[in-house]
């Protein structure tokens, strides 16, 4: 096996391409740091909107099915 770190140029080399990757890496890194806040944010936003959305009809479905049941109490007792 030819081992690079045995001579100068081959562990200069090494060095560099380790330091690259490192780099590369860390720039990814980055990268998805800068676009998972604004996704998060988004996400969490649109779950606050169905979450009201939801309570909101099943608010009014509850008004509905409450009158519709005083109006069958009320019918019962008319006849």
């Amino acid at each position: 096996m030819h081992d690079r770190a045995a001579e100068p140029i081959g562990a200069a080399t090494s060095a560099t391409a380790v330091a690259t990757e490192i780099m590369i890496l860390l720039s990814i890194e980055v990268r998805i740091a800068q676009v998972r806040l604004p996704v998060e944010e988004k996400r969490s936003e649109l779950l606050r909107t169905y979450s009201r959305a939801f309570s909101t009809v099943m608010a009014g479905n509850l008004s509905f099915l409450a009158r519709i049941f005083l109006l069958a109490i009320s019918s019962s007792h008319l006849q």
